[in-house]
């Protein structure tokens, strides 16, 4: 199930970041972070989509974009760090 019309409407889904090849990259800007429970919505999409590795791009209020955090799993994490995407 979709949370956005966005996300039912073009050529499929697509991610709110797109240009990194096999990466998924959600954001958000939620006041209150649920790291958790906005990953695990970034990982559904990745494997809808087709894409091997989620992130997930937390903007923290009043800050700079370049402040904003971005999250993955441990296990995409390392597996991108030695990979050549």
């Amino acid at each position: 199930m979709r949370r956005r019309i966005s996300d039912a409407l073009g050529d499929g889904i697509l991610p709110d970041v797109d240009g990194i090849p096999n990466v998924w990259i959600e954001t958000s800007s939620r006041i209150s972070y649920r790291f958790g429970e906005d990953l695990d919505q970034a990982r559904r999409l990745a494997d809808d989509g087709g894409r091997k590795y989620a992130a997930l791009v937390q903007h923290r209020s009043g800050r700079p974009l370049g402040d904003s955090f971005v999250v993955m799993s441990l296990e995409d994490w390392s597996a991108l760090a030695v990979s050549k995407i």
